[in-house]
């Protein structure tokens, strides 16, 4: 079950537009350089509706905010992982259909890897005994992940992009 979280909070942390660090799996081992300056321009406004029509479509497909929303702790772990196979499957469905994302180092996790001084802050963050300059020698502990532009099915009718899903009233 604690991969499940991890593997959610990691997906919404990359939503987001933030970086996964190896402190998101394990306990840190030093402080972390500072993250680099986050653009918060016009871009953010379309950021925003895109992140939000992704918890549309998770939601739409694979019910999963109902299963987050769900206290759990009553259930058992079979039926948990029951419940969890199939939203993974439906959620995957939804994001394999639009998105591509693909990791930025191709590295084995767990490999040694070597940074030089031309790398990238926002793709590449150095934890643990970090040297003053460059090249930077170290273990691969995350390959990070990288999008291309979400290709999301156009919304049609009157939509208020607040709503995830609308509540569902069965007249009787």
């Amino acid at each position: 079950m604690n991969r499940l979280i991890l593997a959610i909070n990691a997906f919404w942390t990359t939503l987001k537009g933030e970086n996964i660090s190896p402190e998101a799996v394990a306990e840190p081992t030093s402080e972390p350089l500072p993250e680099p300056d986050v653009d918060t321009s016009a871009e953010q406004n379309e950021f925003d509706s895109g992140a939000v029509y992704t918890l549309v479509l998770l939601q739409r497909e694979g019910r999963l905010i109902d299963f987050l929303q769900e206290a759990i702790e009553g259930y058992s772990d079979d039926q948990i992982g029951a419940a969890t196979r199939r939203i993974h499957q439906d959620c995957k469905k939804i994001f394999d259909e639009n998105f591509q994302v693909t990791p930025i180092v191709s590295e084995p996790e767990g490999a040694p890897i070597t940074i030089d001084g031309a790398y990238d802050p926002s793709s590449i963050k150095l934890t643990g005994k970090v040297a003053d300059s460059p090249p930077y020698k170290g273990i691969l502990r995350h390959k990070g992940w990288k999008i291309s532009k979400p290709r999301f099915p156009a919304r049609t009718g009157k939509v208020n992009p607040g709503i995830i899903q609308s509540a569902e009233v069965e007249i009787l």
